[in-house]
């Protein structure tokens, strides 16, 4: 690296002055029920809060890096201004309160996603395949169900009349997860033809040393590339053989539910056993958490615990415990998996409910997407029966504060602070480059997860 580079490289990663700011409740945005999550940046001392004009009390929580969380009672519904001052400083933020449930935080998200999302714009792949997951389990409890429906239905006509995709790694089969559940909730067989095509690849697909897939597959043109890789190839060829965490929320989920749906004990039971074979890698005996990846090759993991990579292992086990029959070993092993895991993600929560992009370093900036997974899996694990009834609640201010940092639009809301799609890199570097975005499809697709996971919960009284 040369001297301008490393400098270049110094200026980004050198954290910088930032003038204080209110990050939540997001201007023009909404809070649930009768209390606001007030978080602020740039903030060198707790600072001074007012309400609509009055002085309010506010017990500051230190997040590090000049940032504070406060939880505010707002005493009457409607629109509010909140004033935050620091010495000479001072930011502002008009909102709404009093909204009474969790669907009503969904469904800004979700008309959002329904007046701007079109089928034949989404792509085939991961990230539409999230998106379309939260809208599909979401949208069942929604007002817009039928729009909900609609988007699902059209995306998979849509494919379905382009041909069969190409599936030649896991990337490629998570769009399947709504086929099948077309099939399975409504009867509706528009996505079958391409899930079972996805079904078909996991049979055959070469299983590694481990009894995993390969995180590039095992001929695909991905995977040609990234061998033949060229500058980045200290990095990247690491990857050629490798296995991800993401891939047990991309094919083994899917194995598990298309095993279970159509009798193909094989496939259910090949999709069970993934979790397994990942956490004796990759899971930390001593926190629960897990390394981003392993790399066959040389027998090491590589890149950091990255908060996404284990919101999509401990979202991925609890949708799978649905279908996992009682008394099987695998079903014990998955429970064994994550419950420590839950426990770690409840040691690195922040007092905003929320986590940082790496689990282990907290100054790192907090994710959306990541932490919308991480509640979603702690609330559903209790439901289910398989973690302490506790860790449901822990997912109650996880909503709050990310409800409070949706961005307003002419239709609906956005969710805000995805990061964008994220390798896995050697050192926390990497990690802390990766841009956040709002809109991002996996983001918006976990949020809407997470609200329909807590579609029960009111948030009218304290």
């Amino acid at each position: 690296m040369t001297v301008r580079a490393a400098l270049a490289l110094l200026v980004l990663v050198a954290p910088a002055a930032r003038a204080l700011e209110v990050v939540a409740p997001r201007d023009g945005g909404v809070v649930l029920g009768a209390h606001a999550p007030v978080e602020v940046s740039g903030a060198s001392a707790p600072p001074q809060v007012v309400l609509d004009g009055r002085p309010v009390a506010a017990a500051w929580a230190p997040l590090g890096r000049g940032r504070w969380f406060a939880d505010v009672a707002v005493a009457a519904p409607g629109a509010h201004v909140l004033e935050v001052t620091v010495g000479g400083a001072r930011a502002r933020a008009r909102f709404s309160s009093h909204l009474a449930t969790s669907v009503d935080a969904g469904d800004r998200v979700l008309a959002r996603t329904l007046a701007t999302k079109r089928a034949r714009d989404l792509g085939w792949g991961w990230g539409p395949a999230v998106l379309l997951y939260g809208v599909q389990r979401f949208g069942a409890a929604s007002p817009q169900a039928a729009r909900a429906h609609d988007l699902l239905r059209d995306y998979h006509a849509h494919h379905a009349a382009r041909g069969l995709p190409k599936i030649d790694h896991p990337d490629r089969c998570p769009p399947a997860l709504t086929g099948l559940g077309l099939l399975r909730d409504h009867g509706d067989r528009t996505g079958e033809a391409t899930a079972a095509q996805v079904a078909d690849y996991l049979r055959r697909e070469r299983r590694n040393a481990l009894g995993a897939i390969d995180h590039l597959g095992s001929r695909s043109t991905l995977r040609t590339l990234t061998s033949l890789s060229g500058g980045l190839g200290l990095f990247t060829r690491r990857w050629v053989d490798s296995i991800w965490l993401d891939s047990l929320f991309m094919y083994a989920l899917f194995a598990a539910q298309w095993g279970a749906h159509t009798g193909d004990a094989a496939l259910r039971d090949f999709g069970l056993a993934q979790p397994g074979i990942f956490a004796r890698v990759l899971q930390d005996p001593r926190t629960g958490l897990h390394l981003h990846a392993w790399d066959l090759r040389r027998g090491q993991p590589v890149g950091e615990l990255w908060l996404r990579g284990n919101g999509w292992v401990a979202a991925a086990i609890v949708d799978m415990l649905e279908v996992a029959p009682a008394g099987d070993p695998r079903r014990a092993e998955l429970e064994a998996i994550l419950r420590p895991l839950l426990q770690g993600l409840a040691d690195t929560q922040d007092a905003a409910g929320l986590w940082p992009t790496l689990l282990d370093r907290p100054d790192t900036y907090q994710e959306a997407s990541g932490s919308a997974l991480a509640a979603y899996a702690m609330a559903k694990a209790a439901r289910l029966g398989v973690a302490p009834a506790a860790l449901r609640d822990r997912a109650r201010p996880t909503l709050r504060s990310l409800t409070a940092r949706l961005r307003p639009r002419p239709v609906g809301m956005s969710v805000t602070g995805t990061s964008i799609a994220t390798n896995a890199w050697p050192g926390p570097t990497w990690y802390r480059l990766t841009p956040r975005r709002d809109d991002v499809d996996w983001g918006v697709g976990a949020f809407l997860l997470l609200a329909h996971e807590l579609r029960d919960q009111r948030w009218d009284a304290p």
